[in-house]
């Protein structure tokens, strides 16, 4: 949250709830959800961390009390036009773009646009072929979108409450998903109730329960004669909460304690790497982050030697090294991602 706001937090304490802290501390929309998901309102505002959460959601959304054309876009983009008013969302959607031909007191029309007002309307009214003057588009359009204009009236309350309800959703998404434990994480880092994986439905390894040297599952000769040895392989799952690539190390908080993790440089990088792609705009745009990010949650497979993990891999391995924990489902089982997305840099 910045050293400014905390030093703002400490001139101004005490506070009483989150609206007096609001009233009193300059501070901004993310800031004020850290805090909350970190649990600093708990004791103040004497109610569940996830209703504090909610309760301010509620207050910051943009909520709608009157509906008319102006809020045409937002209906599109909610999908909230009917299928028998489609129509009317696509003139509105021909009259923006038209917005962007302006040429003098005339509106350029291309290919598409004079096929879309011959369809439509009466082409008369095009001049040179390829234009239209703006006053008499403006009155055509205007006149044409009274069927909406009587429909949005008419389901008013209706669509107040899809469209209200749909941008508190939103919001709610980008903000209030998870448990408490992963806002914890999210904000400080630390898991001050129990760790998200605690209650995880699978058989999955205690790293600290293992023995401090593999156990060999069985050897064979090569043609050399050398002995191989296959280790038995066993799968921890944790919070990425550190990492260093000097090292090629990953710090990972287990439900039982911390591990380092100690990857091969090739492996490390392969995970580590930020996948993006280039788009349309020439830019690149972020597909997938590392897997190494703070937070992320894994199974790594492979050995402990020591006090480290050793991620490893045999031909009869069911699952890769390491693997991301993409979800955590209701009956505690696990979603899981096994390999990286695919993308040109």
């Amino acid at each position: 949250i910045g050293v400014d706001v905390v030093k703002s937090i400490m001139m101004n304490r005490p506070y009483s709830s989150l609206s007096d802290f609001l009233t009193r501390v300059k501070v901004k929309k993310p800031q004020i959800i850290n805090l909350i998901k970190c649990g600093a309102f708990d004791e103040i505002e004497k109610k569940p961390r996830e209703q504090i959460m909610w309760d301010y959601l509620d207050s910051i959304v943009d909520q709608k009390v009157e509906l008319n054309l102006r809020n045409m876009q937002m209906l599109i983009n909610k999908d909230l036009i009917p299928d028998n008013m489609i129509y009317y969302g696509q003139l509105f959607m021909f009259n923006k773009f038209l917005k962007t031909c302006k040429d003098g007191n005339y509106y350029t029309l291309n290919d598409q646009a004079l096929n879309f007002i011959a369809k439509n309307f009466d082409v008369n009214y095009v001049e040179d072929g390829n234009k239209i003057v703006q006053k008499t588009w403006d009155k055509m359009y205007s006149k044409a979108m009274n069927p909406m204009r009587d429909y949005l009236k008419e389901h008013k309350a209706e669509l107040l409450v899809k469209l209200n309800g749909n941008l508190y959703d939103e919001i709610a998404n980008k903000y209030g998903k998870g448990t408490i434990s992963r806002w914890e994480m999210e904000s400080v880092n630390y898991y001050s109730h129990e760790h998200e994986l605690a209650q995880s439905q699978r058989n999955y390894d205690d790293f600290f329960s293992l023995s401090e040297e593999p156990i060999i599952d069985y050897s064979f000769q090569t043609k050399s004669g050398q002995t191989i040895n296959m280790y038995r392989l066993n799968r921890i799952i944790g919070t990425v909460i550190g990492k260093s690539k000097l090292k090629n190390t990953v710090t990972l908080l287990t439900p039982t304690g911390v591990v380092n993790v100690k990857i091969y440089k090739n492996q490390y990088a392969i995970y580590d790497k930020q996948i993006s792609v280039r788009g349309e705009d020439n830019k690149k745009h972020v597909l997938e982050k590392s897997w190494f990010s703070r937070g992320s949650l894994l199974m790594i497979q492979g050995i402990r030697r020591g006090n480290d993990f050793i991620p490893k891999k045999r031909k009869d391995s069911v699952y890769p090294i390491i693997s991301k924990i993409t979800h955590i489902n209701d009956d505690g089982t696990l979603t899981f991602q096994y390999d990286r997305l695919e993308a040109n840099e």
